[in-house]
């Protein structure tokens, strides 16, 4: 039984591997330098043993960063290139086993190609040290897994900042989020910032008891409105209430055209995540969500070649696929009806 601060596993296994493959390098250039048998030997059982824990310590780091809260963007940044360097990581040490193990057990690990492999040792665990620095850096630095972040307020989101009264569209915070909170007037101002590139502009009005802007689409059409700069590496969060709207809501990333983006779409009663190429909708996954009721967070993160969903701050979807090419934001409507937006931030991630 795991302890409840634990998301699994993978943080007890992981300094096994770890220790065990630093040591076999370490005895290994002793073996090499002093020409010690018994030292070679040792090396190649903790070469083997430090392997043997790779795949679980892979898939149990996997499993955990679909089970974690990341603070802020960045954070998903590091966690998929930390996957992606695990994955090399364990592919290079299972051919370096495979590979020791058949010089070994020919008795032919000797001389000069028992430095060369050495230094292919040397190589391998240099990767292992960078590998495991951007797993230091999601915990120590960037705060990924630790209490204080599943401990945040139970809002799934965090109230956007008092608006300023002289600006109705999207303003810029330092860390270059764009950030659109509506209020009395903003939409008057839509087509200034909203570019329909399938469809057209739904009719639109703003709440001002709960500041938010209501768009009401009467056809069912695909509806594509692309929103501020191309942007690569990106997270994009909207605070939705579709109360009275059937059909899907959606975040679209790598917006060029409405034929060619990566999407996040829901339905209000499952949760999908897909590419769009050449006008073809692929899904990658889906996932069901409990209610539809009410306010909700939805939120899609691109990273290289990870592409992440949520919903009211929870992990729902995880999935690979090739990024279409950087391009801007979109908001995603097909369907009828009256659906409230509020709180829309695009924030590009620093890698």
């Amino acid at each position: 039984m795991l302890p409840e601060y634990l998301p699994g596993i993978h943080p007890l296994l992981i300094h096994f591997p770890i220790a065990l493959l630093v040591s076999a390098v370490v005895v290994d250039l002793v073996a090499v330098v002093a020409r010690h048998e018994l030292a070679r030997r040792a090396a190649t059982w903790l070469l083997l043993a430090g392997t043997a824990f790779l795949p679980l310590t892979y898939w149990t780091g996997r499993q955990a960063s679909d089970r974690v809260a990341s603070p802020f963007p960045r954070a998903e940044a590091v966690m998929a290139e930390h996957a992606d360097l695990a994955w090399w990581t364990l592919w290079v040490f299972i051919t370096l086993a495979v590979f020791r193990l058949v010089l070994a057990t020919r008795d032919r690990l000797q001389g000069r190609l028992h430095i060369a492999f050495a230094g292919l040792l040397v190589a391998a665990t240099i990767l292992l040290g960078v590998t495991a620095d951007h797993g230091g850096q999601l915990v120590f630095d960037l705060g990924v897994g630790v209490r204080p972040v599943r401990e945040a307020p139970t809002s799934a989101f965090e109230p956007a900042p008092e608006p300023d009264p002289a600006v109705l569209g999207p303003t810029v915070d330092a860390d270059g989020t764009l950030r659109w909170s509506f209020q009395e007037g903003a939409a008057a101002v839509l087509d200034l910032f909203l570019e329909p590139l399938d469809g057209q502009l739904p009719a639109a009005a703003v709440e001002t008891q709960q500041a938010a802007l209501v768009l009401t689409k009467v056809t069912p059409e695909r509806t594509v409105l692309r929103l501020g700069d191309a942007v690569d590496t990106v997270s994009m969060k909207m605070r939705v209430r579709r109360d009275g709207f059937t059909g899907t809501i959606g975040l679209g990333l790598h917006a060029n055209d409405a034929a060619t983006l990566d999407y996040l779409i829901w339905d209000g009663s499952t949760l999908t995540l897909g590419v769009r190429r050449d006008d073809r909708d692929e899904s990658l996954a889906s996932a069901p969500t409990t209610t539809a009721d009410g306010w909700h967070e939805i939120e899609l993160v691109a990273t290289g070649t990870h592409f992440r969903g949520y919903i009211d701050g929870e992990l729902l979807l995880h999935e690979h696929a090739d990024a279409a090419p950087i391009g801007p934001a979109a908001i995603l409507l097909e369907g009828t009806g009256k659906v409230r937006l509020d709180d829309i931030r695009i924030t590009p991630i620093n890698e």
